[in-house]
């Protein structure tokens, strides 16, 4: 079984350009989301009077499965990295292109974010400089034990942090597969992956972890959804690091549909007919994180108060495994449809793959600083919101295209390999 590795160089083409698309469509839906939230009626920095009708769905089908991929895309990409680079030099390169974005944009950029969203609130209205920028950096955003420090002050740069934190912490593990006995490991579950269902097993483990982890830790971007969040980076890099797996995830598409609609289905009855209490236990512990632990104890005070009662700890269990085995479905079956249509390369790729990284960091404090005029006009939602994204969107292109891109100091503050020389032929390399 240990040999069961080697094939991968042989069958994997030197670039995987669905990996590519997949990124470069995701960003752009995570840009759409963004412009969305302002209107979606949940808080955010920006917050308009007037709602888009399907807002909230949009945003809650994008995050779903949305970021899930991208840590996964960004495990394949780990693959490749360590097959050219020793882990030092892996560790090191990460921390220059997500490290050092993360941390000079977050200086940069969030205070003005921050700003804008104190004077939309209303719990500001004094000048940027010198007054307000020394309230950002205090250390209210410590107060938990965990990663969500990075949202805190990074707001949408908190991917990048995190990110990072998979790469360095995930190299121990990607050793042990590295290894005799984490090929043969591969091995077993790459032929466990070649029967019908056969991901879906390998995925269990991750979804009951997580029954597990989110009663101690529910609070978003905690240790739970650190977990989660982690766990497709890591079966990220072990499914591109044997051909059966990749072969497994496309060959049996139809079963991630099937399994993406059936628990979405069941997930919607839940919290449409209120089975079981879940729509209370929702609303409860989003007020309470700690009443899910008061459950899991036993029936207690908060139980009887909120008015719940034992079947909801069934509830919650069905829910959890539910909602993880959704987001698996939804993320496998994404990758199936980019192996079946995504596997080119054209000059729109060649165009938008390079800058997507700048185009992440800087889209969100465009839709922050537009959003905060634009939310004041005497509009309906849906011009509005089509004003923010097209303003949004050219100021973005256009800053990548004649501010960044043409200077390889900034493309290395950005995180984006330098530009290469018009002469110089570039050969295919994989996904990083």
């Amino acid at each position: 079984m240990a040999a069961s590795t080697s094939p991968q160089a042989a069958t994997t083409p030197s670039r995987l350009h669905y990996l590519d698309w997949l990124r470069v469509i995701i960003i752009g839906m995570v840009f759409v989301g963004h412009c969305v939230m302002p209107f979606s009626g949940a808080p955010w920095l920006i917050t308009a009077d007037v709602r888009l009708r399907f807002g909230p769905l949009l945003a809650a089908v994008g995050n779903q499965f949305a970021m899930p991929v991208m840590f996964l895309i960004a495990g394949a990409g780990a693959y490749f990295s360590l097959r050219k680079r020793a882990p030092e030099k892996f560790a090191r390169e990460r921390l220059l292109r997500l490290g050092l974005p993360y941390l000079v944009f977050t200086l940069l950029l969030s205070p003005i974010q921050a700003y804008y969203a104190a004077l939309d609130a209303g719990t500001y209205s004094g000048p940027f400089f010198p007054d307000f920028l020394p309230q950002f950096f205090n250390l209210d955003g410590f107060t938990r034990f965990d990663l969500s420090f990075l949202g805190y002050y990074g707001y949408h740069l908190w991917f990048l942090g995190f990110l990072l934190f998979f790469s360095l912490v995930s190299l121990p593990v990607i050793g042990y597969l590295k290894g005799a006995n984490g090929r043969r490991l591969t091995g077993r579950l790459a032929a466990l992956s070649e029967r019908r269902g056969g991901l879906l097993l390998i995925f269990l483990p991750f979804a009951l972890l997580q029954v597990i982890v989110f009663p101690i830790w529910p609070q978003y971007q905690g240790w739970a959804n650190t977990l989660f969040w982690g766990s497709f980076f890591i079966l990220g890099y072990l499914f591109y690091s044997d051909p059966r797996f990749a072969a497994a995830i496309r060959r049996y598409w139809k079963t991630w549909v099937a399994v993406a609609l059936i628990t979405t289905a069941i997930m919607a009855g839940i919290a449409v007919l209120g089975l079981l209490g879940v729509s209370n236990l929702i609303d409860a512990t989003r007020d309470n994180p700690d009443l899910i632990e008061s459950i899991l104890a036993g029936p207690g005070d908060a139980v009887r108060k909120a008015g719940l009662v034992a079947p909801l700890l069934l509830a919650y269990v069905s829910m959890a495994v539910l909602f993880n085995y959704n987001a698996w479905a939804l993320g496998l079956l994404v990758v199936a449809i980019g192996m079946m249509w995504l596997n080119f390369e054209n000059r729109t790729l060649k165009r938008t793959s390079g800058p997507s990284m700048p185009f992440y960091v800087l889209h969100h404090p465009f839709i922050v600083i537009f959003g905060f005029y634009i939310v004041q006009l005497p509009w309906p939602a849906l011009p509005e919101f089509l004003l923010l994204a097209l303003s949004a969107l050219v100021a973005t292109v256009a800053a990548v295209a004649f501010l960044i891109a043409p200077w390889n100091p900034l493309r290395a503050l950005f995180g984006t390999p330098a530009k290469p020389r018009p002469a110089a032929e570039v050969s295919p390399q994989s996904p990083r």
